[in-house]
């Protein structure tokens, strides 16, 4: 019997982890999140920790007095200890081709890129950010909605640690180095993530497609700054420029410039923003 954590407050990283209870009725498993976990835990029947999201000595604590074997650090968005790295056996869930956008945002900073076929790495941490040596990769789509995406995640990233444990429980677990071209990429915030009607001039509507795509839920959105109100697009409509011209002398409130179209805001909601 191994006694396993998960570090997660991501809910595809919570599918994750309910799978594999429903596989694995031999080991000791806790969770530990923190306050803003988008998932509930009220039924879930095993040991689950609320920690403050950068309280690695708490962190230490659970897993030294659960004594941990192996930690499972998955859509955790804080960065761990090396204390804890160095006493247990920390695996992350990244997804991005390996060593390729390393860092933040990884889904974000790939699709706002043009990258539709991406990868989920799974590896060894170590004190690098996303440099550990691999223990497997499979493909990934990065094409469709957001909801389509993570699912994809979830159900990759439950295989791959399906297989990581019974390697691990016949100690024949191997990684390898990482090779070939890295890249790394901070963290998006919410100033990356908000354009005024002028800066929408300067991008393509696939570009913006891509922004509204690629922060969808459970991300925050992409937000719009209109004269009296800042809105989140939900959904938009592509119109050719010549057809665009003609709409704006009529309704020109409604349709947005951009650098080779119009669009129709079909959807969108009113938010409270400071920009």
């Amino acid at each position: 019997m191994k006694n396993i954590a998960f570090i997660i407050y991501r809910g595809w990283a919570y599918k994750i982890l309910l799978n594999i209870l429903k596989k694995n009725i031999n080991d000791k498993i806790i969770l530990i999140t923190n306050k803003n976990a988008e998932f509930e835990t009220k039924k879930l029947k095993i040991k689950n920790f609320v920690v403050n999201s950068n309280d690695n000595k708490k962190i230490y604590k659970i897993l030294k007095n659960n004594q941990i074997d192996i930690v499972f650090i998955y859509g955790w968005s804080w960065i761990i200890g090396n204390k804890i790295i160095d006493k247990f056996l920390c695996i992350c869930l990244h997804p991005s081709k390996l060593p390729l956008f390393r860092g933040g945002s990884p889904i974000q900073n790939q699709i706002l890129r043009g990258i539709n076929k991406s990868a989920v790495s799974i590896f060894k941490m170590n004190k690098y950010i996303d440099r550990g040596d691999i223990f497997m990769q499979k493909k990934l789509s990065l094409k469709g909605d957001m909801k389509k995406i993570l699912s994809q995640i979830s159900n990759i990233g439950f295989k791959i640690t399906l297989k990581l444990l019974e390697k691990f429980k016949k100690d024949k677990l191997k990684f390898l180095k990482q090779r070939g071209k890295n890249s790394f990429f901070k963290r998006r915030t919410s100033k990356d993530n908000i354009i005024s009607v002028k800066g929408l001039k300067r991008i393509s509507y696939s570009k913006l497609s891509n922004y509204i795509r690629c922060l969808q839920d459970p991300y925050p959105g992409f937000k719009l700054i209109l004269k009296d109100k800042t809105i989140k697009i939900i959904k938009i409509k592509k119109y050719k420029k010549s057809t665009g011209l003609n709409l704006l002398k009529k309704e020109k409130d409604k349709y947005l410039e951009l650098k080779d179209s119009y669009v129709k805001v079909i959807k969108s909601k009113k938010i409270k923003f400071i920009a």
